[in-house]
C-alpha cells in the first residue's frame, strides 16, 4: 500500500497524492431504502427474515458478481455471507417436507407457518429420525390445521406423511396442552363434508347444532371417532334410515354404512 494519505472515493480507498486505489470500502451503516415517498421513517434492510432460522436467513448477502478473482478477502466474506450451519441444515430440510405436503395439499402459508413453529418449538425434535420424524411433523400439521379452523383427520394426514395412525395418534399427545379439542376437529370435517354432500346452509346449520349437542353430553354416550359422530349425525339430519340410503353419506366420509346406521340409532 502506498504510504500517503487516503481517502474515499465510489467506495474505494484512493491516495490523494499518487492515484493508487488500494481496498474496497466495506460501508458498516444502516442500510435504508429510498422507494416509499409516502412513509418518513425509511425501512431498514439487510435483517433477519425468517424467526425459524435466524442465522441463516439474512436480507442481504453479498453477490458474486464484480469480485475480483485476486481479492481473497472479499470472496471469503461473500462465502460466509451465504453459509449456513449443520443444524440451520437439518431444520430446513424439516421445513421443506412441511411445505412440500401442505403444497401438495393446497393447504394454505398460515398452517405451513404455524406447523413449523410447532416443530421448532420440541425438545429433542431433531434427534429424532424416520417415521417417529415424520409423524411428529404430521402432529404438527394435524394442530395446526385445527387452529386455523381446517381440520383433517388423523387418517388424512397419516397420508400425508405416510406414517402409521397410532403412531401419529401418539405424536399428538405431544401437543396436548396446545389444543386438543375434539369438537373443534368434527366441524372442520362437517364442513367438508356438507361441501361434498352438496348441503344447503340450513341442513348445515343443523349438523353444526347437532355436533355442539353431542359434544356437551356425556363422552361414554359417543365413544366413536369424530369422523364416524360426523358421518352419522349428517345422515340423521338427512333423514336417511336405512343402510342403503346412507351409501352416498358412506362413499363421501369414508365411514361405513354399518357404523353410520349404528351411531342413528344412538341418535
Amino acid at each position: 500500500m502506498c504510504e500517503h494519505s487516503f481517502e474515499q472515493v465510489d467506495g474505494e480507498h484512493v491516495c490523494v497524492q499518487c492515484g493508487l486505489v488500494g481496498l474496497p470500502v466495506f460501508d458498516e451503516t444502516s442500510e435504508a431504502r429510498f422507494y416509499e415517498d409516502s412513509k418518513e421513517d425509511k425501512s431498514r434492510v439487510g435483517f433477519t427474515t425468517s424467526e425459524l432460522l435466524p442465522n441463516s436467513s439474512y436480507g442481504s448477502i453479498i453477490s458474486f458478481r464484480g469480485i475480483s478473482t485476486k481479492s481473497t478477502e472479499l470472496k471469503s466474506l461473500q462465502r460466509l455471507s451465504t453459509w449456513s450451519s449443520n443444524n440451520d441444515r437439518s431444520w430446513l430440510g424439516i421445513f421443506d417436507k412441511i411445505q412440500y405436503v401442505c403444497n401438495h395439499y393446497h393447504l394454505p402459508k398460515a398452517i405451513y407457518m404455524d406447523a413449523c413453529g410447532l416443530y421448532k418449538n420440541l425438545e429433542d425434535a431433531q434427534k429424532v429420525r424416520g417415521e417417529t420424524r415424520r409423524a411428529l411433523m404430521g402432529a404438527t400439521l394435524y394442530i395446526s390445521c385445527r387452529q386455523n379452523e381446517a381440520s383433517r383427520t388423523y387418517e388424512e394426514i397419516a397420508r400425508m406423511f405416510e406414517v402409521n395412525v397410532r403412531t401419529l395418534c401418539k405424536a399428538v399427545t405431544r401437543f396436548q396442552k396446545v389444543e386438543n379439542s375434539v369438537l373443534q376437529t368434527q366441524l372442520g370435517i362437517a364442513e367438508r363434508l356438507c361441501a361434498s354432500l352438496e348441503l344447503n346452509t340450513d341442513q348445515r346449520d343443523r349438523i353444526i347444532d347437532l355436533l355442539y349437542d353431542i359434544a356437551s353430553r356425556s363422552e361414554d354416550e359417543f365413544e366413536n371417532s369424530p369422523k364416524t359422530i360426523v358421518a352419522g349425525v349428517t345422515a340423521h339430519i338427512l333423514g336417511l334410515r336405512t343402510k342403503q340410503d346412507m351409501k352416498k353419506v358412506s362413499e363421501a366420509s369414508g365411514v361405513s354404512a354399518l357404523s353410520i346406521h349404528k351411531l342413528v340409532q344412538k341418535i
